[in-house]
């Protein structure tokens, strides 16, 4: 039986878009807790400042398929910056998706192993003398995925670990054409127009 994984990223949006993340895998976990089973695989973000880039879950429980469908796609949040009070731009989005793994390459992270190296690029004295760069492999399947691009060795391993899961399920997926080459790139692609669901201010 393939096994269903269900994401949910900003995109390239700002942090008012990661608020949004955060405040989705609020709002969907707990309208459908009584048919769907949500396992958080990876999580890219600060989830104690509510600031989540993207989140990625395996789906259990029969009919999680359809109970999701009406989730799917963009989300728009209309309301003012939590952390801008003089900004203009009010229409925040997050997108939502849903592709299937096969049994074998369902993502374990006790499949994944970890190394460290240096960092180059911006960032100062700091990224350039320290390990802070990781690499995460997954043993079953090959893949790989790097992330360097932050400053603690803790934030790029979780970034790694995100990108490596996004990378094994959109390659077991079935639709993957359909879905586009990985999670991660949809991750940069959000679609901003035609939301399947608009909420406004405090709905959320």
């Amino acid at each position: 039986m393939k096994r269903l994984f269900l994401e949910i990223s900003s995109g390239q949006g700002p942090a008012e878009c990661e608020l949004l993340v955060a405040k989705l895998m609020v709002c969907l976990t707990s309208e459908l807790y009584r048919k769907v089973r949500f396992r958080e695989v990876a999580l890219n973000g600060n989830r104690e400042k509510s600031l989540v880039k993207s989140v990625l879950f395996e789906l259990e429980g029969e009919g999680a398929a359809v109970s999701v469908a009406p989730w799917l796609g963009t989300i728009q949040w209309i309301a003012a910056s939590p952390f801008r009070s003089h900004h203009k731009r009010r229409n925040w989005y997050a997108g939502i998706r849903l592709f299937e793994a096969e049994p074998e390459l369902a993502f374990d992270p006790n499949d994944v192993e970890f190394s460290a190296s240096r960092s180059s690029g911006p960032g100062g004295q700091h990224v350039n003398t320290s390990n802070t760069r990781i690499q995460a492999f997954h043993r079953p399947t090959g893949l790989c995925a790097v992330a360097g691009e932050e400053r603690s060795q803790l934030r790029n391993r979780e970034l790694a670990l995100a990108r490596l899961a996004a990378k094994v399920a959109a390659r077991g997926s079935a639709g993957s054409a359909r879905l586009g080459l990985e999670a991660w790139q949809a991750h940069r692609e959000l679609e901003r127009g035609n939301p399947v669901r608009v909420f406004r201010g405090d709905e959320l």
